[in-house]
């Protein structure tokens, strides 16, 4: 059996990390009730940051609401604290843009049950309401603090707040 060991080992299948590094550096913090993850690229230099809160992420850029991978949200509509109602369509080019992949394994339900729309769209909101579509009743997530969240990532140096 040590033969074995020794013999994977030498032929680099069992790493034991001696003096080395891994390439990322990974820190978390919590900032105002989102849990922040920074992630220090040591090969590039870059830093890289996601927020999250409950069925809430931000990832370059780009708010994503999760409603289940069942609901279908290709029509989900949005206002913003008691403003007019927006349709999540006309932001998902941008978001698209930002980097959200929107191509999914979910044949069933290509929407994925998921809302992308830019941060920059939700400014100092405290509340966004979301309309999944016409069938559902609109669903209410607290952005409380995230503007906080997100300079707490700008101080970190991350690319993509």
């Amino acid at each position: 059996m040590a033969g074995a060991v020794a013999a994977l080992a030498l032929l680099g299948l069992i790493h034991h990390g001696d003096g080395e590094r891994r390439d990322a550096q990974v820190q978390h913090a919590r900032i105002d009730g989102w849990r922040l993850e920074v992630r220090q690229d040591r090969f590039t230099g870059k830093a890289l940051c996601t927020l999250e809160r409950d069925h809430v992420a931000y990832d370059h850029g780009v708010v994503t609401f999760a409603f289940g991978r069942q609901v279908d949200t290709a029509s989900a509509t949005y206002r913003l604290d008691g403003g007019p109602v927006r349709r999540a369509g006309d932001v998902a080019v941008e978001a698209a843009g930002m980097g959200v992949r929107f191509d999914t394994q979910n044949l069933a339900n290509p929407s994925n049950g998921e809302v992308h729309i830019p941060a920059r769209e939700l400014g100092e909101a405290h509340k966004i309401y979301i309309r999944a579509n016409t069938r559902m009743t609109h669903r209410i997530f607290d952005l409380t603090g995230l503007p906080a969240a997100l300079d707490a990532a700008r101080s970190r140096n991350c690319d993509a707040p």
